[in-house]
């Protein structure tokens, strides 16, 4: 029996080295083979059998795991499809809390076009309310209007002729309502 290198498998014309000893080389334990009779493997070097076939190879995992990789895929694609289908889960409904903020962030914009215009807008859009964003503005004159914010089942109203601070109080105090400690 030779000790032929790993090559020698590859290119067969390259001539094994006959000085050579049989011991495994500490330094290269993958790059020789033991060669027996007519050039077949008998076996490779010392600490290599235990990657052999009949014990498990070290990819006997590959298919188990891109079996539940190719599953897993499938289930995040179905389940995100489903959510695209169904559209984004609506927003929840405003405290009473907050929907007296965003009554008064309304009046503000409103007390803001009347300052700078001398009246009352004729429409909401024309003091910066978007339609549809759960304001009512009713104008009464050109120095009275009401605007009533709802969104479900919180609903809140501000009439004109009482005054912001007998309302919703300082400013401070209306921002800082409802969150834990207040505005510092």
């Amino acid at each position: 029996m030779n000790y032929r290198q790993l090559n020698d498998l590859i290119d067969p014309d390259v001539v094994a080295d006959a000085d050579r000893p049989l011991a495994h080389d500490p330094e290269n334990p993958d790059d020789a083979y033991l060669i027996g009779e007519g050039g077949k493997t008998v076996a490779g070097p010392p600490g290599a059998d235990k990657h052999s076939p009949g014990r498990g190879s070290p990819r006997s995992w590959v298919l188990p795991v891109s079996i539940l990789l190719v599953v897993l895929a499938a289930g995040l694609t179905i389940w995100n499809a489903s959510r695209f289908i169904k559209g984004p889960p609506p927003p929840p409904e405003p405290t009473p809390v907050e929907a007296k903020q965003a009554l008064y962030l309304g009046v503000m914009k409103i007390e803001s076009y009347r300052r700078s215009h001398g009246v009352t807008p004729d429409t909401m859009m024309e003091s910066g309310l978007a339609a549809g964003s759960g304001y009512t503005y009713t104008r009464v004159d050109s120095a009275h209007y009401v605007l009533v914010f709802e969104n479900g089942a919180a609903r809140q109203t501000y009439d004109s002729s009482i005054p912001i601070k007998g309302t919703f109080g300082s400013p401070k105090e209306m921002l800082s309502m409802g969150t834990p400690g207040g505005i510092e």
